[in-house]
């Protein structure tokens, strides 16, 4: 039984058991009682299990429970830093290169990872700066204008770097939100974005 039908008996029963309503019966009204309690339950279980699927804890997450956002962003700074130090080092000869989006994006990019508080929660947000406009960006039509005029739009490389920066963010993060029932619990907010606002992950 699903979660809308749940409901739905629920509102049923609550309308039978209504102590307002006189046509019905004492008995009728105990059972609906006795059934609602169990619904709720059963409802209870319910929610408890999708928030318990849909929450996520980052592999960092609980080694820096305590940190503040500034403290978090220093270690991800540190860490993009490294992963852009590492591949540079060379590989023994014959050695099969690995790809790594992080170390493999130019060198002329400039990653900078910056904190925001605000009242409930704070954000850490990274801004790609500098991006080789051959390397990072790519145009398509947009069907949004009658003449489908041409807009930027980044490309696989730069996407596929995004991606891996927004992962060493998310490595610290976690999130127990549930949108259908407005319900927002984030260990912070954030994005990965070009310089010109473009998000990118």
């Amino acid at each position: 039984m699903d979660v809308q039908t749940i409901r739905a008996k629920i509102q049923a029963l609550e309308t039978l058991a209504d102590p307002k309503r006189t046509t019905t019966p004492e008995h009728e009204r105990a059972a609906a009682n006795r059934m609602i309690d169990r619904f709720r339950k059963l409802l209870a279980e319910h929610v408890a299990t999708a928030f318990a699927d849909r929450r996520w804890h980052g592999d960092k997450c609980a080694d820096t429970r305590g940190l503040d956002l500034t403290d978090i962003a220093k270690l991800i700074r540190a860490e993009v830093k490294l992963s852009r130090k590492i591949a540079k080092m060379t590989a023994a000869p014959g050695a099969l290169k690995v790809a790594d989006p992080i170390g493999d994006a130019p060198a002329a990019i400039k990653v900078s990872v910056r904190t925001q508080y605000y009242s409930g929660g704070g954000a850490i947000n990274v801004r790609l700066s500098g991006i080789p406009a051959e390397w990072g960006w790519t145009e398509e039509p947009d069907d949004s204008y009658v003449d489908r005029r041409p807009r930027k739009i980044a490309t696989p490389a730069l996407k596929a770097f995004a991606r891996a920066i927004r992962d060493v963010m998310d490595a610290y993060n976690y999130d127990g939100s549930d949108i259908t029932t407005d319900y927002f619990d984030v260990r912070f907010y954030g994005h990965v974005t070009s310089d010109d606002g473009l998000i990118l992950s």
